[in-house]
């Protein structure tokens, strides 16, 4: 946890803003690797889509290291998702949110 008044006075005593937070339950998934992957991103894709397929609604969230993987998996995984309901496959609404921080 920060401690909000050390950062403030590194900052020249700049302001803090107090933002009340929320509790939501999680569900952890481990990835069993069942192919090689060429990248992290390759590999997270894949863990969403089995992840979209096989558990009930809900929401999945992706950390990556930065804005250049966050990209490509938003670009892959809409990939993924146009080229199965080209094929037919039904079901797979999903709406892919990138957030950068």
């Amino acid at each position: 946890t920060l401690d909000d008044e050390k950062f403030s006075r590194f900052f020249d005593s700049c302001p803090v803003f107090f933002v009340p937070g929320r509790s939501h339950p999680v569900d952890i998934f481990y990835w069993e690797r069942t192919r090689r992957h060429s990248t992290f991103t390759e590999a997270a894709v894949d863990c969403v889509l089995e992840i979209h397929r096989q558990e009930p609604a809900g929401d999945v969230l992706v950390f990556l290291t930065g804005q250049v993987e966050i990209d490509d998996a938003v670009r892959r995984l809409n990939g993924e998702v146009d080229k199965l309901f080209a094929e037919g496959f039904q079901g797979l609404d999903m709406l892919v949110l990138p957030l950068y921080a």
